[in-house]
């Protein structure tokens, strides 16, 4: 299977080689919203030849907002280096206009996302987040073992951050154009929590909303799981890909209909409503190969 990033370990103890699949929250998603469109997207490595704005924005601003706080983790070196706020606020944003350049982002979009940015870093400039514990971290952990397999769930973490009443905090960005809580069975912030071993973590929302007040835009949710809630999720989360192993074993991937049209639509829906003979075609028209393949730990979700 393309999508499981395979390793192979020995055991000393049997000699026997085990298969090691990497999995993150976005592969667990779609699994779960349809294993016709996990093997689309994570067998075949599949993506949309035109990539949706929202999410190169979604992108951009992720950029800027990682250069920021990498920046204001050494905040009591700005006076020695002579640096104010709005000098760590210009560089950030010099950055994302180079990354800028390799989207396909129309220039209004462009300095909609830096306008944003700029808000969002005078509104919290004097948060306290000064403790950054890190930035954009790769977390791995077993999740499953047996004699022959291990699964090892893998997670990119936009911040860690220390707080008086919390060693460890992570924190998630969540840039969008609509308002709304964080989904709070989300399988992405239960498994932060469980690969750091915490049991809250920070929903940190940036709006792109021209007419809302900062304090509309830029909202902090802290969300906070009991520990059985955590277990439940990882219990629920191995017999998933578990089955879904089996499943693409025997190369048999069923599709899920009433995924069909949750929030904006499945991107694969033109391929499924064609006939089975002509669908490898539709393919080909709407997507393309990704360059390289998906990988867990390059990737936030």
């Amino acid at each position: 299977m393309i999508w499981l990033k395979v390793w192979r370990k020995e055991d000393k103890m049997t000699e026997q080689q085990k298969q090691i699949y990497v999995v993150d929250s976005q592969i667990l998603n779609t699994i779960q919203d349809c294993a016709r469109k996990a093997n689309y997207s994570f067998n075949l490595n599949l993506e949309p030849i035109a990539k949706p704005d929202y999410f190169e924005k979604g992108d951009l601003i992720h950029q800027m907002l990682a250069e920021y706080y990498k920046l204001r983790k050494y905040r009591s070196n700005w006076a020695i280096n002579k640096k104010t706020h709005a000098d760590i606020v210009a560089i950030c944003i010099i950055i994302g206009r180079k990354a800028a350049v390799s989207m396909s982002l129309d220039q209004e979009i462009v300095e909609d996302v830096i306008r944003t940015f700029q808000e969002y870093c005078t509104y919290t400039a004097n948060d306290g987040w000064d403790n950054v514990l890190f930035v954009e971290q790769v977390a791995s952990k077993i999740l499953y073992e047996d004699d022959t397999r291990i699964i090892l769930y893998q997670g990119k973490l936009d911040l860690g951050i220390g707080l008086t009443n919390c060693p460890i905090m992570p924190v998630d960005h969540k840039s969008s154009s609509r308002r709304g809580r964080p989904h709070y069975l989300s399988n992405q912030f239960r498994g932060y929590c469980w690969l750091l071993g915490v049991t809250n973590i920070i929903i940190n929302k940036i709006g792109f909303q021209k007419t809302l007040k900062d304090n509309e835009k830029f909202e902090r949710h802290t969300l906070s799981y009991s520990p059985d809630l955590i277990d439940e999720w990882r219990e629920v989360t191995i017999y998933e890909i578990l089955r879904y192993i089996t499943d693409a074993e025997n190369n048999f991937f069923p599709p899920n209909f009433t995924s069909c049209d949750k929030y904006s639509g499945c991107i694969y829906e033109e391929v499924c409503r064609k006939p089975k003979e002509i669908r490898n075609y539709k393919l080909t028209q709407l997507f393309m190969e990704r360059k390289e393949k998906w990988d867990p730990g390059a990737h936030m979700t």
